[in-house]
């Protein structure tokens, strides 16, 4: 029997080493949207409900672009697309480097910079797995780790880059860093009867007849608009109750931290739990969302703050790996193309405005406490609708076993 190393070619070898390193300066730049906002304010000396439409327009267009990444990933190369998505990420940043008012600054860095960042990503989540074909978790499993790398150095990396050359400068430097994943796309590729065909996307709104499906994607809304702000504002929000700019990346990098150990444990422990069974995961990440909301509230102390972010990291750890895994539990692996659209487009509408809403409540009322106590309820109705979805999910399974048994008996 071959080893995991003599079982694949050079090629692919060569395709998940450059894979990691794509995903990891991904998630570097992305990462820090969460210390560049606290910065936008003052550069542009705008509101924070303004800076909020950086935040939203980046993840808003990352969900609805999916649509365009399936599409054109069904009519061009994985290369040819990873090429495009990276090469039009890069520009966008790029050229907001340049901004001269806050409104070029969303529509590049936020909006056509979201656009080329799914487009770019998608190719290399649908390539290694197809090119590891007998070992597609674990390749996978260490791809989301890259990320999750790359976000958890993020916060820390724009901070010193903030400090020594500002708001545009650091900008600068990162479409900079955006444009060394172009040689990496080169190495994507894939066996040519493995390509995604798909060359129509459409979205099946039948499929929210199904309870399972349109509670889950109610819940995933909800633990959206607590994820979304909970981060992105988490960094004005310390310097806000007198951290310095240094102090406060502490807290992105400490979420995104517990992340990145929690994604790579609940991965590996999903593995082990009925399918059945395995939204409970999704509950718990809400209950410990709204912990940290509340932690954030009670404890007015750098301290406090820390251990709420860290709990914070961990709900995120505990949901964002697993969305599909789940996905593909509740409505079978056949037609998870035909779901995928439609659950990115339900939670892109939450995205829109969760930042931009919980900035507004800090410009009316001075405080950020209103919004984490809104945030932390948006996060306990995931919880429950979570823990809905798996008790009609539990019913209907085992129903389904027990008329495969009176079947197989007959």
């Amino acid at each position: 029997m071959k080893s995991f190393c003599d079982r694949y070619s050079t090629h692919a070898w060569v395709l998940f080493g450059a894979s990691l390193l794509y995903n990891f300066l991904s998630g570097l730049e992305g990462s820090s949207l969460s210390v560049m906002y606290v910065e936008l304010i003052a550069d542009f000396n705008t509101t924070s409900a303004t800076a909020g439409w950086l935040v939203s327009l980046r993840h808003g267009a990352f969900y609805f672009c999916s649509l365009l990444s399936t599409w054109l990933s069904g009519r061009m190369s994985l290369r040819s697309v990873a090429l495009l998505g990276a090469l039009a990420q890069a520009i966008s940043v790029l050229i907001a480097a340049f901004s001269v008012n806050i409104s070029m600054t969303l529509i590049f860095q936020g909006l056509l910079a979201g656009a080329g960042s799914i487009i770019s990503i998608i190719p290399v989540d649908v390539a290694v797995p197809l090119v590891f074909h007998d070992d597609p978790a674990v390749t996978s499993g260490f791809s989301l780790l890259a990320v999750l790398l790359g976000m958890v150095f993020g916060p820390m990396f724009a901070e010193i880059l903030l400090s020594r050359y500002g708001y545009h400068g650091a900008t600068l430097l990162f479409g900079g860093i955006l444009l060394n994943r172009v040689p990496l796309a080169m190495t994507i590729w894939c066996p040519e009867e493995a390509k995604p065909t798909t060359t129509t996307v459409t979205l099946r709104t039948s499929l929210f007849k199904e309870p399972t499906f349109l509670l889950f994607c109610l819940a995933a809304s909800f633990q959206k608009f607590f994820s979304d702000p909970f981060v992105s504002l988490l960094t004005n929000y310390a310097v806000h109750r007198g951290a310095t700019l240094a102090q406060a990346t502490v807290l992105p990098t400490a979420l995104y931290g517990t992340c990145a150990a929690t994604g790579l444990v609940a991965s590996i422990v999903s593995n082990f739990v009925s399918s059945k069974h395995r939204v409970l995961i999704f509950s718990l990440s809400g209950l410990v969302g709204t912990l940290a909301s509340v932690l954030l509230i009670v404890l007015p102390s750098y301290a406090g703050d820390i251990v709420a972010s860290a709990i914070g990291g961990i709900d995120m750890g505990l949901y964002v790996p697993l969305v599909i895994v789940i996905l593909v539990d509740l409505i079978h692996k056949d037609r998870l193309m035909l779901a995928f659209p439609i659950f990115n487009t339900t939670v892109g509408f939450v995205t829109l405005f969760s930042t931009p809403f919980c900035g507004w409540l800090f410009d009316i009322t001075g405080t950020y406490t209103v919004s984490y106590s809104i945030i932390s309820c948006s996060a306990f109705i995931s919880a429950i609708l979570f823990f809905v979805t798996w008790s009609i999910h539990r019913h209907d399974a085992s129903d389904q076993e027990i008329a495969r048994l009176l079947s197989t008996d007959g």
